[in-house]
C-alpha cells in the first residue's frame, strides 16, 4: 500500500447506518430495458423511422421540444426527418464495406444524426451550410499516438458539444486519438493489452438509503459504489467537484452485498461514497426532488448512460488530465474517432495502411468492425429521449 492510498484510508469516513434502500435513478432520460429479435441497429432505426414515416407523430415531437408551429414547424421537421434517412443511408451502406472504407460513411451517419440532434433544438443554424466544426492535425512522420482532432468553430461539432454538456469547448481545443480511444468499453481490453494505458471508464451502482427516526419521518440519502476503483490511482483530480457534495465511507461486507449485490470478493475493488447532506421524508412533504437535482449536479461532468443490460446503473467518464473541467464520454468520443479515420479513408489512405501494419491495427480493426452499434445506442438516447436499452430475446 503507497502512501498515498493510506492517506485515502485514514480519511474515509463510516457509513452511515440505513434500515432500507431503494434503487436510484439518476439518468437525465428514462432507461428501459427492451427485448428484440431483431438486430440493435435494425430496431433503433426503427423506432427513428417512426417519426419519418408517422408525419403527425414527428411534428407532433417537433412541436414539443422547439414549440413551433405552422411553417416553421413543417420547416423544422423537413430537416430532422432528411437528417436521419440519411444517417440510415449511410450507416446500412457502411454494414456492407470493409473496415478500411466503413469509417468514413459510419462518420457521415453520425454526422446526420447528430444534425438531427441539432435540427430539434436550433434548427436556425441550418440557415447556412455547417461545416464539420473538426479537422484532422496531420503530420505525415507523426506517430499514432501524436494524432489529433481539433475543433473549428462554427460547426456541428462544437454545436452538438454543447447541447449535450452545457458547456463551450475552448478556442483551438484538440483531443489526442489515443486519450479517446480509452472511452470506448467495447476495446478497454485491446486498449490495455495493447500498451496504450488505462482505460477511463468507471462502473457505478446508485441507491437511495432510509433511516426511520419516527413513524412519519425518516432520514434520506444517495450512495454510490464505484467499480474499477484502481483506475482512480492518479486521477483523483476527476472527483474534485463530485467531492463536493460527496463524502468517501468504509462499507461493511455486509452491507456492501446487501446494498449494492457486492460479494465478498469484489469489494476491494469498489469504492464507496454517500452525499454529505441528509434529505427528509415527513409525511406527505418529501425532499426527493432536491435529492434527485443535487446528485445528478454532482456528477453531471462524470456521468455516462449505460446502454447494455447489465448489474451497473451507468459509469463515470473521467475526464482527460489535461482537460480536466470537460465532459468527455463514449458517445463523444468515438464520434470523433469516426471524424479521424473517414479523414484518414478520404485525404490520407497511404497513412491509413501505415497504420494496419502497426500495434495500432488491432484496435483501429476492433473500432471499425464493432464499435458503430455501441456508438448508435448512445446516439438514440438523445434522439428518442429515452436509453432503450436492447437485447436479444
Amino acid at each position: 500500500m503507497n502512501e498515498s492510498q493510506s492517506d485515502r484510508i485514514a480519511s474515509v469516513s463510516t457509513a452511515r447506518k440505513a434500515s432500507a434502500f431503494l434503487p436510484l435513478k439518476l439518468d437525465r432520460y428514462p432507461r428501459g430495458e427492451l427485448r428484440t429479435s431483431c438486430n440493435p441497429d435494425e430496431e433503433i432505426f426503427a423506432a427513428l423511422s417512426f417519426y419519418c414515416d408517422v408525419e403527425e407523430a414527428g411534428k407532433r415531437l417537433v412541436s414539443s421540444l422547439t414549440g413551433f408551429e405552422g411553417k416553421q414547424c413543417d420547416d423544422t421537421y423537413d430537416l430532422f426527418q432528411a437528417f436521419i434517412r440519411q444517417g440510415y443511408t449511410f450507416f446500412s451502406s457502411a454494414r456492407q464495406l470493409h473496415h478500411r472504407a466503413s469509417p468514413l460513411f459510419y462518420y457521415y451517419a453520425f454526422l446526420n444524426l447528430a444534425k438531427a440532434f441539432i435540427s430539434l433544438r436550433k434548427p436556425d443554424v441550418f440557415a447556412q451550410p455547417l461545416k464539420h466544426g473538426l479537422t484532422q492535425k496531420y503530420e505525415s512522420g507523426d506517430a499514432f499516438d501524436s494524432q489529433r482532432v481539433a475543433v473549428v468553430e462554427p460547426g456541428v461539432f462544437p454545436e452538438l458539444y454543447e447541447l449535450l454538456t452545457d458547456q463551450k469547448l475552448p478556442r483551438g481545443c484538440s483531443f489526442r486519438i489515443v486519450d479517446l480511444l480509452s472511452y470506448l468499453t467495447d476495446i478497454s481490453f485491446e486498449y490495455q493489452d495493447a500498451g496504450f494505458g488505462t482505460p477511463v471508464i468507471l462502473p457505478v451502482r446508485s441507491r437511495l438509503l432510509f433511516s426511520q427516526k419516527s413513524e412519519p419521518s425518516s432520514d434520506m440519502w444517495p450512495c454510490l459504489a464505484l467499480g474499477n476503483a484502481g483506475k482512480l490511482l492518479k486521477r483523483e483530480y476527476s472527483l474534485s467537484k463530485f467531492l463536493e457534495s460527496f463524502d468517501e465511507i468504509s462499507l461493511g461486507k455486509n452491507e456492501c452485498e446487501r446494498i449494492f449485490g457486492i460479494m465478498a470478493h469484489d469489494q476491494p475493488t469498489y469504492r464507496f461514497f454517500q452525499s454529505k447532506k441528509i434529505y427528509r421524508v415527513e409525511n406527505e412533504r418529501s425532499e426527493l426532488p432536491a435529492l434527485h437535482e443535487d446528485a445528478r449536479a454532482a456528477i453531471k461532468l462524470l456521468f455516462m448512460p449505460n446502454v447494455f443490460s447489465d448489474e451497473e446503473d451507468f459509469h463515470f467518464a473521467l475526464p482527460l488530465a489535461e482537460k480536466p473541467s470537460l465532459k468527455m464520454d463514449e458517445f463523444i468520443a468515438g464520434y470523433l474517432i469516426f471524424f479521424y479515420l473517414g479523414s484518414l479513408v478520404r485525404y490520407h489512405p497511404y497513412y491509413l495502411e501505415r497504420i494496419l501494419r502497426s500495434k495500432e491495427a488491432w484496435i483501429i480493426q476492433r473500432f471499425a468492425t464493432s464499435y458503430a452499434t455501441t456508438i448508435l445506442r448512445h446516439a438514440s438516447i438523445y434522439l428518442l429521449g429515452q436509453n432503450r436499452v436492447l437485447s436479444a430475446r
